[in-house]
């Protein structure tokens, strides 16, 4: 986040937030039409039509698309940027210190934003490891 404001141009800056964020949209709910199909039988508070979703992320695609043709230095930069954080993610042998520190501030700002039912809150919880959505 600290390389956007090197920038001197606002528009590119709004490029590059642009872009993250619609990639960022289209991989949520990617991710959400993913898990319909494979975890069919989870509670889900609100159930749509599969055309909503499937729609929405054609337009977010489209929406990627247009932002890379009209600047690709800008999200080449942006993608740049959230690639980094893969390796991360794919880190296997995380150190306990950064386990425990991501999982208070996690925990953290749940409890000031008040997003999670409280008897979750005391729960072990790693953002990090998280237990696998289906079994081999």
């Amino acid at each position: 986040m600290v390389l956007y404001t090197l920038s001197s141009d606002i528009f590119s800056i709004v490029n590059f937030f642009s872009f993250f964020n619609w990639l960022c949209v289209a991989m949520t709910i990617i991710g959400m039409i993913w898990l319909r199909h494979k975890r069919p039988e989870l509670e889900r508070p609100i159930k749509v039509n599969l055309l909503l979703p499937v729609s929405f992320v054609v337009a977010c695609v489209f929406l990627i698309a247009v932002s890379f043709g009209k600047t690709p230095v800008e999200c080449g930069i942006g993608f740049g940027i959230i690639a980094t954080g893969v390796p991360v993610y794919w880190w296997q042998k995380k150190p306990s210190w950064l386990i425990n520190g991501i999982s208070l501030l996690t925990v953290f700002w749940q409890k000031l934003l008040n997003v999670v039912p409280q008897d979750s809150i005391n729960s072990s919880f790693s953002p990090l490891q998280p237990k696998p959505l289906y079994h081999h």
